[in-house]
């Protein structure tokens, strides 16, 4: 449920870009998200369907795998 709210949000700020890009000009937004593989693979999925419907947004997803961000707090 949490990564279909996160990826429903991710939709509507490809769709709020596009309308705050008047000329139409390529647009490059930086995603950063954590998590295990599968979230990855499911943001990289809905952001090619984004990318496919908006082909001026590009949005370069920044991953960080749980292990790390569980690691820095030993």
């Amino acid at each position: 449920m949490r990564i279909r709210a996160l990826l429903l949000l991710v939709v509507c700020l490809l769709a709020l870009s596009v309308s705050m890009v008047a000329a139409q000009e390529p647009v490059t937004l930086r995603l950063s998200m954590w998590g295990g593989l599968a979230d990855q693979e499911a943001y990289q999925a809905r952001l090619d369907l984004a990318h496919e419907a908006f082909p001026n947004i590009t949005v370069e997803l920044l991953y960080t795998p749980m292990t790390t961000i569980s690691a820095s707090r030993r």
